[in-house]
């Protein structure tokens, strides 16, 4: 009797930790989410790909490398659930063939090949990417520079702006995470990695910024094309009319300011955040700037003692870290609904490396 309570007790114990896990970390499991990954076939998409798996996504694998994404899906596929947890039925993970490089009509059948194996994308998780040849801007190519821009930041656009087409032809909300990079921080120096450094700015700047539709229409009654007064925004109107009253200015004379009240509401339209217009819709954007960390990438440059050097007087946290979880962890939050108040920001995971005043290049 005394062996069944004890039990009894154990069970009911483990079960309210179990809760209060669940409740901490709710994003732990993501069941029902469909996930595409881009440059998927190593590195940082490949160990997103097995992290989503396990925490029960439907995973689409997108890279040029076909080959490797059938051997991850094999993987994924193979994965086994606590009799606890909602088992999956059907295939989990799916490859798509896809080369951020390519030409955009060839990139948004890609994206519709990704939407119709699991009949929706709930998360894009951009992070296809190259590192480019160590080069000055002295020696550096217009091919190179061309080639690393084409894939870091014009790729990740194409296939952002596709993924939301679908997204808002289906009338669902979603969540965008570009991987960029310390890289394209201020702090975040890269020598021999002007064109990477610039992507990586240019990708969490697009995170930030977008073209909004109505601002062509601005730009042409800036243009005379139409009457301005037409277009400005309810705030602009208001402006206007408190001028007239407060001023006594003719209603002609206040008419010649619409032009400069115009191009601030251009002005203002243009640095209007993509989170934002997307927020309309429910979709959130967010980037990750990792630092460096272990993974099969750099497995060969962790191996390197003088690298524990660096790690020790650069970084704060005294270590470089591994991507699971500091990474997956990030991206399991983004992903769930628990998130769904968090756009337009930027997460640096860096182990502390590019706080102010710590300094990038110490005496080693």
């Amino acid at each position: 009797m005394e062996v069944s309570s004890f039990t009894v007790c154990l069970t009911d114990q483990l079960l309210v930790f179990a809760m209060a896990e669940q409740q901490l970390e709710p994003w732990a499991y993501l069941s029902g989410k469909v996930v595409m990954v881009t440059g998927a076939s190593s590195g940082l998409g490949r160990e997103f790909c097995l992290d989503l798996g396990k925490a029960g996504c439907r995973i689409v694998a997108a890279a040029r490398r076909v080959d490797r994404l059938k051997s991850l899906c094999d993987e994924i596929n193979c994965l086994t659930f606590p009799s606890s947890k909602p088992q999956p039925s059907g295939p989990r993970a799916v490859a798509v063939e896809l080369d951020v490089c390519a030409k955009g009509a060839t990139i948004q059948s890609s994206v519709k090949t990704a939407w119709d194996a699991f009949g929706r994308i709930d998360s894009l998780i951009n992070n296809a990417g190259i590192r480019g040849n160590v080069k000055n801007p002295m020696e550096l190519s217009e091919e190179e520079w061309n080639q690393t821009i084409k894939t870091n930041l014009t790729g990740s656009w194409l296939v952002s702006k596709y993924v939301c087409m679908h997204m808002l032809d289906a009338n669902q909300g979603g969540s965008i995470i570009n991987i960029s990079s310390i890289a394209g921080l201020n702090r975040g120096q890269l020598p021999g990695g002007v064109a990477y450094a610039a992507s990586k700015a240019g990708l969490i700047a697009m995170t930030k910024l977008t073209f909004d539709a109505r601002l062509s229409l601005e730009y042409q009654s800036f243009c005379g094309v139409c009457n301005p007064t037409q277009l400005l925004p309810p705030v602009m109107v208001r402006c206007r009319r408190n001028l007239r009253m407060e001023t006594g200015l003719s209603t002609d004379k206040i008419s010649e300011l619409d032009e400069l009240a115009v191009w601030f509401s251009s002005s203002f339209l243009l640095e209007r955040s993509m989170a934002l217009e997307l927020g309309a819709h429910k979709i959130r954007v967010n980037s990750i700037s990792p630092g460096l960390f272990k993974s099969e990438i750099t497995q060969g440059l962790m191996k390197k003692d003088w690298l524990t050097n660096v790690a020790t007087r650069t970084a704060p946290l005294r270590t470089f870290g591994t991507s699971d979880p500091a990474l997956t962890s990030l991206v399991r939050y983004l992903i769930h609904d628990s998130s769904e108040y968090v756009s337009g920001n930027m997460f640096i995971v860096d182990a502390g490396v590019t706080l102010p005043g710590i300094p990038i290049f110490s005496s080693l």
